[in-house]
């Protein structure tokens, strides 16, 4: 029988841009984030990928280095700082599959709309978002897209 383990990244918090700083403030950070890789002997699966494509560049590399196959990258809700990153996540992974509950869907999807996407996200975080992915409803099986 195999054992679970786990592991946690931390992605160091993330500059925000701003034009509403409390007084005597000149920057804003977004808080630090993570992610948590829970696995077996072999294969992993990833929980939220992070914001930035750079932090999900980042957090690619991690999951590689822990030199387990990544079958699915599980996202916990649907605010953009937990699934914007599995885009690079997935194009170094491409047989994982990006699942959430189909409630964390429908919020991922409200905030691909241009009113957040843009209104909101990218305003803050200019030119560090470029093509966010939506996940499929989880039907209750993580078998990789590869596989039989």
């Amino acid at each position: 029988m195999a054992t679970l383990a786990y592991e946690t990244y931390v992605a160091p918090g993330t500059p925000v841009v701003s034009d509403d700083l409390p007084v005597g403030e000149t920057s804003e950070m977004w808080s630090p984030i993570s992610a948590t890789l829970i696995h077996g002997d072999r294969e992993a699966v990833l929980v939220d990928a992070l914001l930035t494509d750079q932090q999900g560049l980042d957090l690619a590399d991690w999951v590689e280095a822990a030199g387990k196959d990544l079958t699915a990258v599980y996202v916990t809700h649907g605010h953009g700082d937990h699934f914007f990153g599995a885009a690079a996540v997935l194009e170094r992974f491409p047989d994982a599959r990006l699942v959430a509950t189909p409630e964390v869907v429908d919020v991922m999807r409200e905030h691909l709309e241009p009113e957040l996407l843009d209104g909101f996200w990218r305003t803050r975080f200019p030119d560090q978002i470029t093509d966010p992915v939506v996940a499929e409803p989880f039907d209750g099986d993580l078998e990789p897209r590869g596989s039989g």
